[in-house]
């Protein structure tokens, strides 16, 4: 009998039942949706009011159709079943709603404490036997009651607790616009805070958390500490937690490859520097040779060598004058002459002004070493120049020029040395 009735109620095509059940289904597929979500987003609005009012009026309605359609002859089991789903359905969203609500309420009164919690702040003041901690509250009507200081914490890589010695563990309670004063007689091994902050570095955090209660609930803060130039220590408040709830904020990892490259080069430091030593031992001693050849070399010829590098460092000069005014606006390579632009290769696309500037660092490079090379005890603003610079252009010109003033008065001192030789000669003859 059930399977003739369940063909006699699929024959209509726009039937209420089917109607009902096509609602039940649809309300069925929301089970992989959040429900209480959903109903929190909808619940403030009025649509879902008329929504939840007309879902149970369609129930009701869809009931009475199908009674209406098939009065003659019933069959009892579609009518439970069609009663059960319906019942089934709204107990659901019933649950579904209750349990939705009980979440926002315990929410809201997980965070009501939170809210209304002392507002507990922190300051150090250094002094010349012991340090104070100092402790204030910020939140009218309110009390707190300081549990617990917990060690200073100092995190990067490894991990420090210095723990603070106090002078006084039981603390009065501190209502809105009080303070409380605590000494301290050390930082762990150190005598202050200040000297174990000086033993960090850049990446490393410090913080001190604190616990306390108000009104029956037990709170926690941290203070992230941080070190001015001046040597004072700001204690910055973080927000406020349950008890145990509350951390320093850990510093970012450092890169291995970085650190890996630097522990090569440590470990190659020692082979370098022996190797530099040596060097630097071997080019003074072929700077020795070099000055007792210079010395023994005769003076017309050393002054004949600064007369012609006064004459290079002119043509150098007059052609750097040249190529600044030549281009207007001045290009990058001319502006500063002697950037890292000389340590490249002339390219096909290069312009003439970069083929120009490149020539030029070229031969000013050859002209630096030539001057070192005939007069070593020689100094003069391009010989103490560090290459490659940004020297600009025109501060390069004004160098050049008193260049050529020095080499100039170099060859004319060499010159009178050499007469002043001539003639003491001749008197002894």
């Amino acid at each position: 009998m059930s399977t003739c009735t369940v063909v006699g109620l699929s024959a209509p095509s726009h039937s209420a039942f089917e109607f009902a059940s096509g609602c039940a289904l649809a309300c069925g597929s929301l089970r992989g949706v959040r429900i209480p979500d959903f109903l929190q987003e909808l619940r403030p609005h009025l649509l879902f009011w008329i929504l939840e009012k007309a879902f149970g009026a369609l129930v009701i309605a869809a009931f009475l159709a199908l009674v209406e359609q098939f009065k003659h002859h019933l069959d009892i089991t579609t009518i439970a079943a069609v009663f059960g789903c319906s019942l089934w359905l709204m107990l659901w969203i019933d649950r579904k709603r209750g349990s939705s609500h009980r979440t926002e309420v315990e929410g809201a009164l997980d965070r009501q404490p939170l809210a209304d919690a002392p507002d507990v702040r922190m300051s150090y003041i250094a002094g010349d036997r012991r340090s104070k901690l100092i402790f204030e509250n910020k939140r009218q009507n309110t009390t707190a009651t300081i549990r617990a200081i917990h060690p200073l914490t100092s995190q990067a890589f490894y991990e420090g607790v210095y723990p603070l010695t106090l002078l006084k563990s039981t603390f009065p309670p501190l209502d809105f616009g009080g303070s409380v004063e605590c000494e301290i007689s050390a930082v762990g091994d150190g005598p202050s805070l200040e000297a174990v902050m000086e033993q960090g570095g850049p990446d490393v955090s410090d913080w001190v958390v604190i616990d306390y209660d108000s009104n029956g609930h037990e709170f926690s803060r941290c203070f992230t500490l941080y070190k001015n130039s001046d040597g004072s220590i700001v204690w910055t408040p973080g927000t406020i937690e349950r008890r145990g709830g509350a951390t320093g904020q850990h510093p970012q990892k450092q890169d291995i490859i970085s650190l890996r490259q630097k522990l090569s080069l440590a470990v190659a430091f020692p082979r370098e520097k022996a190797a530099a030593q040596l060097y630097a031992r071997e080019l003074q001693e072929e700077r020795e040779k070099l000055r007792r050849a210079f010395d023994r070399k005769p003076a017309y010829l050393r002054a004949g060598a600064a007369q012609l590098l006064a004459r290079q460092a002119y043509g150098l000069h007059l052609r750097l004058v040249d190529l600044v005014n030549s281009y207007t606006p001045l290009p990058e390579e001319l502006k500063f002459p002697l950037s890292e632009f000389a340590a490249q290769l002339p390219e096909d696309g290069w312009t003439g002004c970069q083929r120009h500037a490149w020539r030029f660092q070229k031969e000013f490079y050859a002209h630096r070493s030539e001057v070192q090379f005939q007069l070593i005890d020689f100094k003069s603003e391009i010989t103490e120049m560090r290459f490659p610079n940004h020297t600009h252009a025109d501060m390069l010109i004004l160098a050049l020029d008193s260049h050529h003033t020095a080499l100039v008065d170099q060859a004319a001192s060499l010159s009178e040395d050499r007469e002043r030789s001539a003639t003491s000669a001749s008197d002894q003859t």
